[in-house]
């Protein structure tokens, strides 16, 4: 009897270790039959009519699929890695003329991002070359990349104690409503929501991705911060990464200020301020620019510019263009400047120019309100 035990006893704990061992080890992924996607003719025309010079897709053994293109001119390069469901799993970019850019994706059991890993290419740091060689490019792999180091290295991160010294790491931390309230970092950065707001993680292409070989062809973490449920008034918190690059002020779901910031080594400073004032005859956008104070402000009636004032920093008014709508195609400028010894603005000219020559409308402006950061991303 007492041997029948132990025997049971032996055969479950062998068990217990079969099941642990397969749960702590995962089949190495390989390549499935179908190495690259066989596309239509449509497909292939697509392609090469958006620029690129090489569109293509590989299949892994575990359902998991890689996503290549390339462009002509610039030579920029953009690998995405999915899972079998289509959640993203890593992604690899890299303009023509520098090294590339790699971002591994963690989901939390609730299917949410949880972590985000990033580190290029270039790392030089002696203590970082083993760790390099598991992701470094091979020239004889597909597309320039051994794709199968590759995936297998995203399946074996460890997301909890990666290398401080290599890899740099978001993590997103939720509450239990299952808001996201704090973003954190290795390097102890932490933006923390404001009572009422959470924050909103995004991984995004920069403005000149496929267009710029040396600034263009990688990602960038945008993190804004918004109002749990939009109100009366409230503010909108643009960061990329850490450092906080745009603010905007909204009541009653307009826009009426916006605030530019950048990041130096001087620390994060105000670049531009733009506030729009409502009137009963005008709309008035005031920019403002801290580090030089010089001030212009820019009156809109009915949709059309009115009239564009430019003061000096000790508040003078330097130059003034009005605004006459003659006619639907034709608008006549009268362009004024200061004459120092008066102190008084004289007419230099008057010209008539078309409409649609220069002349922007007012959502233009709006929109570039709402899309002023855009322009400030490229570090």
């Amino acid at each position: 009897m007492l041997k029948c035990m132990r025997k049971t006893l032996f055969t479950f704990i062998i068990s217990m270790l079969e099941v642990l061992s397969s749960a702590c080890h995962h089949d190495a992924i390989t390549i499935s039959n179908r190495l690259y996607k066989e596309h239509t003719e449509e497909e292939r025309y697509a392609s090469r009519f958006a620029g690129f010079c090489v569109y293509d897709s590989i299949q892994f053994s575990d359902g998991s699929t890689a996503v290549y293109k390339q462009k002509s001119a610039p030579m920029n390069e953009d690998l995405r890695m999915y899972d079998r469901n289509g959640r993203l799993l890593a992604s690899f970019a890299a303009p023509s003329e520098q090294t590339g850019q790699y971002l591994i994706y963690d989901y939390d059991k609730m299917g949410r991002l949880h972590r985000i890993v990033e580190f290029y290419a270039n790392d030089t740091k002696e203590e970082n070359v083993e760790e390099l060689r598991r992701w470094c490019r091979e020239e004889d792999g597909i597309f320039g990349l051994d794709m199968v180091k590759l995936r297998n290295a995203v399946e074996e991160m460890d997301f909890k104690a990666p290398s401080s010294s290599f890899y740099e790491v978001y993590t997103l931390h939720y509450d239990d409503s299952g808001v996201c309230k704090k973003v954190t970092s290795f390097f102890n950065d932490t933006l923390m929501a404001e009572a009422l707001y959470r924050l909103d993680v995004t991984v995004k292409p920069c403005p000149e991705f496929w267009t710029n070989d040396m600034h263009g062809g990688y990602y960038y973490i945008e993190t804004i911060q918004r109002p749990i449920q939009e109100h009366e008034e409230y503010t909108y918190r643009i960061y990329d990464g850490f450092n906080l690059r745009l603010e905007k002020k909204y009541k009653d779901d307009k826009c009426y200020a916006a605030c530019l910031y950048h990041c130096d080594l001087n620390g994060v400073r105000m670049t531009e301020l733009i506030t729009l004032t409502r009137t009963n005859e005008y709309n008035i956008y005031t920019h403002f620019f801290p580090i030089t104070h010089i001030k212009k402000v820019e009156y809109w009636k009915d949709g059309r510019k009115s009239k564009v004032e430019s003061y000096s920093r000790y508040g003078t008014l330097l130059e003034s263009d009005s605004y006459v709508y003659s006619s639907g195609q034709m608008v006549s400028v009268r362009h004024e400047k200061i004459n120092y010894r008066t102190n008084k603005l004289v007419l230099e000219k008057v010209e008539d120019i078309p409409v649609e020559s220069h002349m922007i409308n007012e959502c233009e402006v709006l929109e570039c309100i709402e899309n002023i950061h855009r322009a400030e991303m490229v570090l």
